[in-house]
């Protein structure tokens, strides 16, 4: 089972992915990151990015997927569409070109083939991650949390969507809460061997997703006043 944790900024993901391995420990997270293959740390500021920047990620991501089989137990932290997501971001700004971003689309396209499941974290009233944003910070957060939401639609409702090969897509699965709820909403997909279990819920279950409904109704009421940006 290959699996991602993908989102805008300062979601949780990685405290979740510790709280995943300390439950699911026959799961492994590479030792290497997108961080570790950029030179410059300033790049990986909010909003800095550049074209060298989004490839020589993306060439990372890519060629570290490749070492893993569906038989793999490995869960990343992010992945392509991750990548696609601020490139899309960074020609909105003008920092990439229309011809680079067509690329990339083809790039991720073909890289999505090798993951399993996204767990996607959006922004949420309800997270582990108590982080006081500058206006400018927020704004970034929230402009790449639209072009996520945006990809999580199109996954949902456009069988012809460029972004996933239709015939061996990823499924994505939206995580959200505190960090409890977070991996109690993951036990519904997961079994305690960490394999995907049936989607039709238990009675147990059933009790636990009318609070999970409360929480999905947060998450889309903080996301609900946010401009779509444009999404080739």
């Amino acid at each position: 089972m290959r699996i991602a944790v993908s989102g805008t900024t300062k979601t949780g993901k990685s405290c979740y992915i510790e709280d995943f391995l300390d439950i699911w420990s026959d799961y492994k997270t590479p030792e290497k990151s997108y961080r570790d293959v950029v030179d410059d740390a300033e790049s990986l500021r909010e909003g800095a990015t550049t074209k060298d920047v989004q490839k020589k990620i993306l060439n990372h991501m890519c060629d570290e997927h490749k070492k893993y089989t569906p038989t793999s137990r490995v869960i990343f932290d992010r992945c392509p569409l991750d990548n696609l997501a601020y490139t899309i971001w960074a020609f909105d700004k003008g920092k990439v070109d229309e011809d680079f971003v067509g690329e990339s689309i083809e790039t991720v396209r073909e890289a999505m083939r090798g993951i399993d499941i996204i767990f996607f974290f959006p922004i949420s009233k309800t997270s582990p991650i108590d982080y006081k944003f500058t206006p400018d910070q927020a704004i970034f957060r929230s402009e790449v949390n639209n072009i996520f939401r945006s990809f999580y639609d199109q996954w949902m409702n456009n069988p012809k969507c460029g972004f996933f090969d239709p015939r061996d897509k990823p499924a994505i699965i939206e995580i959200f809460g505190t960090r409890q709820e977070r991996i109690a909403l993951t036990r519904m997909y997961l079994n305690d061997d960490g394999d995907p279990i049936d989607a039709t819920p238990t009675l147990e279950q059933l009790s636990e997703m009318s609070d999970m409904k409360k929480l999905a109704e947060e998450v889309g009421e903080a996301a609900k006043d946010e401009k779509q940006p444009k999404i080739f």
